[in-house]
């Protein structure tokens, strides 16, 4: 037979054993034959005791499988549940696979670990706070003390990174550095300046303390006015013609780009720090109308802020910074009969144009800091792989689709979570050609919107 059935074992030896007992209870009968069937007759109910031996042992297994399959939600347990049905029943064909799978024990115990975490957190893994900071801090350090494998560690430690760049804003170093940021916007140089733009390009400097009169000399128009001359703000007094000025006296560009920069960074409450320097820095490069120098000044300060302080892009925004770091800019721009700022403009108008708008880093950097959310998700065990279940019942009953991943693991890598089936309508289905990948005894996981505690369990 291609296959042993059992039941037909059994009821073939239970026939021979009652017909040899038949033999033997014959009066006529010779010796010999009699002995043959005596014969018989013990092998046969030898034969009986071994199957009804092997019914119990097969009994007795499915029971402990049956345990086994309650036990999803318990790591620990389930490992040692495992090595319980190895040592009790070594010659059973889930025994090899159950030696395979206790082998995937510490990342099971991590990943429920991590899940209990991610549960005392809840909402965003995202920090703006420095006491969320430290706890997150605290956490992810713990973790990794605790579980040196795991399906979360390489996600965990980019997070790692992503603290530690929180806290060189957030903390009282970023708070210091802030304070040096503030005292460059609040110079005067950056406010409480009026332009007065000349229609050959040139550019004065006035204090908006100081009077920009109109004055007649010889029956034509002048402007007269003191204008700046360096950054200890001495000035000069010129008189220009009033129909060669091209506009002013208004408020100087910068005043109005350090304004804003300034209020953002006074009203900094840790919400957005991931891109807090980059918009200031996109604020200086888009205010075409400053002067260049100037310009190149904000730029070099907030890039190189936002280089050491973003949690993504560094090098992109250091090859930024790189043409603006080899410029002299410790020059007189507000003054425009400083020959050496002509020739420094000109660099600077070059070093400015090779820094693109920002929007798309701006945009790249939040969409990493939000990414955590999704790459350090809690799984929650559900079941275990065993090759005989048909359906799983989910924690949440409401969840109707749900997809189902395993540990896996290679030596000298991180383990990682693996597609290989769902749950759709209460009914398993799993992929084969995934399942093959996987030992029975693999503890199964899913990933649920909610981060309430599990309790289901495969059947």
């Amino acid at each position: 037979m291609a296959e042993d059935d059992g039941g037909e074992r059994e009821s073939l030896a239970k026939q021979c054993h009652d017909r040899a007992n038949e033999l033997v209870a014959m009066e006529r009968i010779t010796p010999a034959l009699q002995a043959s069937a005596k014969r018989i007759s013990g092998k046969s109910k030898q034969f009986l005791d071994e199957i009804a031996l092997q019914n119990q042992r097969e009994k007795e297994a499915a029971e402990a499988i049956e345990s086994i399959q309650q036990l999803a939600v318990e790591p620990d347990r389930l490992a040692e549940a495992l090595e319980s049905f190895i040592a009790r029943f070594p010659d059973h064909p889930f025994s090899r696979g159950f030696r395979q799978a206790i082998a995937a024990a510490p990342h099971w115990r991590a990943a429920v670990a991590w899940r209990d975490i991610r549960q005392r957190w809840g909402g965003t893994c995202r920090v703006s706070d420095p006491d969320v900071l430290a706890e997150r801090t605290d956490d992810a350090i713990g973790y990794l003390a605790s579980h040196h494998v795991g399906p979360l560690h390489g996600a965990l430690r980019d997070y790692q990174r992503y603290l530690d760049k929180a806290r060189a804003v957030l903390d009282q170093r970023g708070s210091k550095d802030r304070s040096g940021i503030v005292t460059t916007l609040k110079s005067p140089l950056l406010s409480g300046l009026l332009t007065v733009r000349m229609k050959n390009g040139r550019i004065y400097y006035v204090k908006d303390t100081d009077p920009v009169e109109t004055r007649l000399i010889k029956e034509k128009r002048y402007l007269q006015f003191r204008y700046i001359i360096n950054d200890k703000l001495n000035t000069s007094t010129t008189h220009v013609p009033s129909e060669e000025v091209d506009g002013g006296p208004a408020p100087a560009p910068q005043t109005r780009v350090a304004g804003e920069a300034l209020d953002m960074v006074q009203e900094f409450e840790g919400q957005g720090w991931e891109t807090l320097y980059l918009t200031l820095a996109e604020r200086a490069r888009a205010a075409k109308e400053m002067d260049p120098i100037l310009q190149s000044i904000l730029l070099r300060m907030f890039l190189t802020y936002a280089s050491e302080c973003s949690p993504a892009k560094e090098d992109a925004i250091r090859e930024m910074i790189e043409p603006l770091e080899d410029m002299y800019l410790n020059v007189a721009w507000m003054n425009p009969g400083d020959k050496d700022a002509e020739t420094i403009r000109k660099q600077a108008e070059q070093a400015n144009r090779h820094i693109p708008p920002l929007a798309l880093t701006i945009e790249a950097v939040e969409r990493y800091a939000e990414s955590f959310d999704e790459s350090l998700r809690a799984y929650v065990p559900v079941g275990v792989l065993l090759g005989t279940q048909t359906s799983i019942d989910l924690p949440d009953s409401r969840q109707t689709r749900v997809i189902l991943y395993a540990v896996a693991s290679a030596e000298g890598r991180d383990s990682a979570f693996k597609k290989i089936g769902l749950v759709e309508d209460g009914k398993l289905k799993l992929d084969r050609a995934a399942v093959r990948a996987y030992p029975v005894g693999s503890l199964l996981f899913t990933r649920t919107e909610s981060l309430e505690q599990p309790t289901g369990r495969a059947k």
